[in-house]
Parts: C-alpha cells; structure tokens; sequence
C-alpha cells in the first residue's frame, strides 16, 4: 500500500510542511485567507494553485496564478497536470514534491519547523474560537464569536464586538493558526492572573475576567495543531512529566515549593496549578519578596489598622488577604526576613493574619505556593541565610524542580517559535512569513543560556529588532559572540569565571568556588557581557 503526499521546501532546502493526501482539495499561496498551505513568498500569487483528485482517479496539481509554475524547465500556466512520484513543482522560490511512497518506507506526518506555513484561522484544519461570557452582576450570558484576525472587544462602537461596561478593551489576534489575546489597559486577568501589556496565547476553557465580566473560551486548534497544557511549551521527557503531575497537585490545597534557577518558568509553573485547580476563578497574587522594602513588608504582606504607624492614614488589608479564597505565590522566598517568616508561620498553619497595630485576627483561605532559587540545601541552612526551618518543612509539602533550559536542549527551537509568533501578535507590522534561519536553531542549541528561559526570550526579540531581512540569521547578542570568538586574548580569571557560570548560578557557590566577593562577581560578569 503506498500513501500519497506532498512536502513543501523552501530555498534554502529545508522541510517547512508535510502532509498526507486524503481527497480533499488543497488550495496553495501567499494569501492567508482561504489557504490550505501558506506559502510565504512575494512571487507566489494570493492563490497559486490547486491540488485535486483522489487515490483512485489519480491526483492532479492545477495552475491558478498569474506568473505561473514551474514543471522541470517547463512553466505551466492554468494548466491541469497529473503528479506521479518524484513530481517537482515550483512556486516562486518554493517547490512542491509529490511522493507516493510504502507504510513501511516512510511515515508522512504534518510537520513545521518554523510554523511559517501555518494558516490563521484554516477552516479545513478546523479552527474555531468564541467566547461565552457572563456578567456577574445581572447574569447575563452572551456568546461572542471570532471571526476575524484582528477582533476588538470593549464598549465603543468601532470594536467588532460592543459590550456594555467592558472596561478596558481587549483584542484577539489569530496569528499563524493560533489566538491571542493582549489588553489595551490594567485589570485584566486570565486565569486570576494580571496580565501585563503583551500577549498570552489562548487556549481552551481560559477564564478571562474584565470588570464585571468572565469570559471562557472556546477553543478548537483543529486535529493538525498539537497544543501545550497549562502553557507550558515543551518537549523535554521530564518536564512533560512535571505538567501531568500539576493536575494530580491542584486537586489538594497542601503548600508547593517549586525550586529551579532564575528563568526557569516557576512563576508559570504556580500559575498553572491554580489554574488547574478549583480556584481558577479566584485571585492568583504574586509576591516577589526581594522587592519589598523590609520596614514595610509586615504591612504590605498583612495590611495595618487606622494610624498603626506614623503616615498609615486608612487601615489596609495587604496581599495576603487580597488572594483570599485563590493562590498566594511567594516569589524569592529566601529573601523573607525572620519577623516575616515568623508571622507567615500562623498564616500558613492556621489560616490567620494579624495586621500591623491590630489586636484582631483575621482568618484567610488562600493556598500558598512558593519558589526559591537556592538549592534546598542552602534554604535549610539556618546559620547562613537565616531561614526558619519549621517554615521551610510547611512550605515544602511537595516539591518541584524545574531543569534549566540547558538541560532541555529540544525545547530550544519551539520556544523560539513561539516567542517570534508573540513577537508577531503584539507588533503587527513584521512580515507574517517571518521566521528563523537554521543557522539560527543552531547557534541557539549551542549556547547555555545562563538566564535560561527568561534569556531565550529577549535574546528573541532583540534579534528580531535587528533583523530587516524575511529570516532571523542569528540571535547570541554580540557581546556574547565576541566573547566566545575570542579564543586567545581572554583573560585566565574571566574564563574561569565564564565557565563556572555555565554551570553553577547560585552567586555564593561561585564566590566561594573562585575566591571572590559579590562585587567583584558582578564585575567580571560585566566583562564577558552577560551583566545588566
């Protein structure tokens, strides 16, 4: 039995997209808009051509373009021709090969490297999005669907969708076959979660709240688009195994303690547990501890009464009881002071907060994850950074440990995938078709990424402000490459250093390991570029 199939390469003769044919048409070109393939280049008409016919009939590749196709040194224009295997057509810069071959030769699946070739929204591949929202305060339920690439939702009359007392707007992008959603204004959250002035990615049943409003999605990606839970974008066997055991933790409400280095995706990693959990629709609130001012950190945690202090004014009611009823995430937790931590410690055990100058308790459900950078050896010893032990065995009833990203080296690419569609959805200027070059992957693949994610990330975008081409040739910044390219002229000390920081992230363990202080730390990594 043979399975007839087709593959698009571009010019620098790289797989983009393989499918199998099952019968169905197949429209091919440049137009986003009623395609089944894109193919992403400006001498391809808006529809090229047409693949017709069936396994028994035969199938067939019609011309529909205006400069027309290319059959060997023949150039085939609104022209009906039989394909057999090994077929080549040409389409602008791109070619088309047609292939039947044996179940045991070869296993044709959909592939996409680059996701350049992707539709948005490609109804043979069944995409669908809408909204069911409902307003809190009169009930009322309205359905919204999407339908367009570009969607508004808000309360003034040029959105695509008026909604009465939706405050602020928000917008859906349909990018490459996927939805995002970006808020133009504060006070909205997705999953409980604040978001911030870029893009999120949607995904099925997200929950997202905007004033007396909750929206759910409705989501349908289609059988040929593979989504992430939670996501969290990856390939890595042991952090495919982290995301199943999220829903197996959000079904209690014991502590998490999440540890990994700085931009590991710890923050992500609470999220989806509360996500997941029945206190979805509740408030996630993040606390990153090492940016509160310690004189005032009891008040912002635990809120004060009226005049409890010089300057108060009006009594508050801090964070922690402002995520009563969701998830409390600590951030940094090894930067609590001992007052804090002992005042955390009732919090934890018993539910209660105590505001600075109150003699009232007050009795708060929240459940508590926390995260840490530090080694769980280092957290539990009390003499070097003052942590309280019997806080730290509450807090860690169940732990996690997130790999950093260079231990996950096949997660490297589609992460760069996804960070270049997020870079197409908030900047709708840059050409749909952009995409990475395969020297690009490479160069990535090969780097350690002290900062990991996090650094992955900007390193992304940086070099998509750089690049004014139709591929990203590279993304290590140049301070970076010149350090690595220096093979001779640098320095014993700075090498040293560059390649204990590779490795070992806690700044201490370096200091100790090379004898230097955190001074001269910070100054040898400004040296080697990777500093601030």
């Amino acid at each position: 039995m043979t399975i007839p199939s087709i593959e698009l390469i571009d010019q620098n003769n790289q797989l983009i997209f393989a499918d199998t044919l099952d019968g169905r048409t197949i429209s091919l070109g440049r137009d986003r808009e009623g395609n089944d393939i894109l193919v992403p280049c400006a001498s391809a008409s808006r529809v090229h051509g047409r693949i017709v016919g069936n396994e028994k009939q035969g199938y067939y590749y019609e011309d529909c373009s205006l400069n027309g196709s290319t059959l060997g040194q023949k150039v085939i224009k609104a022209e009906k021709v039989r394909l057999t295997h090994g077929t080549v057509i040409g389409i602008g810069t791109y070619r088309l090969v047609y292939t039947q071959c044996s179940t045991n030769q070869k296993n044709v699946v959909r592939v996409q490297k680059t996701m350049a070739t992707t539709l948005a929204p490609n109804h043979s591949a069944g995409f669908e999005l809408s909204f069911t929202s409902k307003n809190k305060k009169n009930g009322l339920t309205k359905t919204i669907n999407i339908k367009k690439e570009y969607f508004s939702i808000g309360t003034t009359t040029d959105c695509n969708a008026v909604v009465d007392d939706f405050e602020p707007q928000i917008v859906i992008k349909i990018i490459n076959n996927r939805a995002f959603i970006e808020a133009r204004g504060q006070g909205v959250r997705i999953n409980g979660w604040e978001m911030e002035a870029r893009p999120v990615q949607l995904d099925h049943q997200d929950c997202i709240a905007v004033a007396d409003w909750v929206l759910t999605t409705n989501l349908d990606y289609g059988a040929d688009t593979k989504g992430y839970p939670y996501k969290i974008i990856t390939q890595n066997k042991k952090m495919k195994w982290l995301v199943t055991k999220i829903g197996t933790y959000s079904r209690f409400d014991e502590p998490v303690m999440i540890l990994g280095e700085t931009g590991t995706g710890k923050e992500l990693f609470a999220n989806a547990i509360h996500q997941a959990s029945g206190r979805k629709n509740k408030p996630f609130v993040v606390i990153n501890t090492a940016t509160i001012e310690k004189n005032l950190a009891a008040s912002i945690l635990f809120g004060h009464d009226k005049n409890s202090f010089t300057g108060s004014g009006t009594g508050k009611s801090g964070l922690v009881v402002s995520a009563d009823g969701g998830t409390l995430f600590l951030d940094e937790l090894a930067e609590l002071t001992p007052e804090i931590q002992a005042m955390l410690l009732r919090t934890v055990q018993y539910g209660e907060v105590r505001p600075v100058g109150s003699n009232l308790v007050k009795h708060v459900n929240v459940r508590l994850i926390s995260a840490t950078n530090k080694p769980i050896n280092r957290v539990l010893c009390r003499d070097d950074n003052g942590f309280r032990d019997d806080l730290f065995y509450r807090l860690a009833v169940k732990v996690i440990e997130l790999p950093p990203l260079r231990s996950r080296v096949e997660d490297i690419c589609c992460l760069m995938d996804h960070f270049m569609e997020l870079a197409k959805a908030k900047y709708t200027f840059l050409p749909k078709d952009l995409c990475y070059a395969e020297k690009a992957y490479q160069e990535a693949k090969n780097y350690s990424w002290p900062g990991n994610v996090r650094e992955l990330s900007n390193a992304c975008m940086s070099a998509i402000m750089d690049t004014n081409q139709k591929q990203v040739t590279g993304i290590i910044t140049p301070a970076i490459k010149a350090f690595l390219n220096q093979s001779t002229t640098i320095p014993e000390h700075l090498r040293r250093f560059y390649e204990k920081t590779k490795a070992q992230h806690d700044i201490d363990v370096v200091c100790s390991k090379l004898g230097i202080s955190r001074a001269t730390y910070y100054r040898y990594k400004r040296e080697v570029g990777e500093g601030d």
